[in-house]
């Protein structure tokens, strides 16, 4: 009997230990839009270069290596966010459609800037 009990005991304090999120490993879907805008900017500015390819392969892991590291982020841990929400394919494309948003709304700040001028 006590032995039952135990195990029942053991069972129940199992069952109310908290589960981890596994989102809670990767970046923020708010923090994954502004780091994706800021990806596709890069992205812009280089194809802009219309650099050759093995001269843009240097270019943009530098590039990418200096955006990452001034966002506190590593590639890896971009890599296996990007992964993450790729799993979840409403989910994904509500980041990107921000992410389009974002660049949009950029592209009018600055067309309004040059009208000013």
């Amino acid at each position: 009997m006590y032995k039952k009990l135990s195990i029942l005991l053991l069972l129940a304090f199992m069952a109310c230990q908290p589960v981890e999120d596994e989102s809670a490993k990767y970046i923020s879907k708010t923090d994954m839009i502004k780091i994706l805008t800021e990806v596709h900017l890069l992205e812009a500015s280089i194809n802009h270069e219309n650099l050759s390819a093995g001269i843009f392969n240097k270019y943009n892991s530098i590039h990418y290596y200096q955006l990452f590291d001034s966002l506190n982020i590593t590639h890896e841990h971009f890599d296996s966010s990007l992964n993450f929400y790729k799993k979840d394919l409403p989910l994904f494309t509500e980041i990107y459609d921000s992410v389009f948003l974002n660049l949009n709304n950029l592209k009018v700040d600055i067309e309004n800037q040059l009208n000013k001028e």
